[in-house]
């Protein structure tokens, strides 16, 4: 009677463990474990305005557009993109000529990459949009908004310049830039030494 009985608690508590186990998230820390920026689940690319821009959707509700700032790309948002997607449809885009978007144009300004995500909003059927950038994608953001004042309905930006030229850093830094520039200019010209040479 005992032995039966440590055999059914036994097996009871293999059974509740199992449940447990399968009830809890894939990584028991909690952690995400996306790859934002390189998720296939959830990205895709469109041709639009002459590039290949890569992005990626998450979540329902009201859309949000997330602009990565220069140099960067849509895992810049990593640590966001898991909190907006709870309430929005967050829509993350590579820049033109950064992180998986290809831009084999030689040629690349604010004004065109705001144009870019104007045009991304349409082919994904969006009227307006939330939309938050940062650095450059606050100022992609800004010319959005100006550009294009239908399709921001709110914006949040931060460390936008409000002079996106030399004005804007120390001497120093522009000078560092332009040398950085003219190496890359110098080098055979790959895809990649093409992004980073435009972004």
């Amino acid at each position: 009677m005992i032995r039966r009985s440590i055999s059914l608690l036994f097996i009871i508590l293999v059974v509740i463990t199992q449940e447990s186990t399968l009830a809890q998230p894939a990584d028991p820390l909690g952690f995400d474990t996306i790859i934002y920026g390189s998720n296939p689940e959830a990205g895709n690319y469109l041709t639009i305005r002459g590039i290949k821009m890569y992005y990626e959707s998450y979540g329902t509700g009201e859309p949000l557009l997330m602009i990565h700032g220069n140099g960067g790309s849509i895992n810049s948002f990593m640590n966001q993109i898991p909190y907006f997607s709870k309430n929005y449809k967050v829509i993350a885009a590579d820049s033109r000529a950064q992180g998986k978007s290809v831009d084999t144009n030689d040629s690349l300004s604010f004004e065109m990459m705001a144009d870019d995500f104007s045009a991304l909003l349409d082919v994904l059927g969006i009227d307006s949009c939330n939309v938050l950038g940062w650095s450059d994608g606050g100022i992609n953001g800004l010319l959005l908004a100006i550009r294009h004042p239908e399709k921001v309905k709110r914006l949040v930006v931060t460390g936008a310049n409000l002079w996106p030229d030399s004005t804007a850093i120390r001497v120093s830094d522009y000078l560092w830039g332009l040398n950085y520039y003219d190496t890359l200019g110098k080098l055979p010209q790959t895809p990649d030494i093409i992004n980073s040479r435009n972004s």
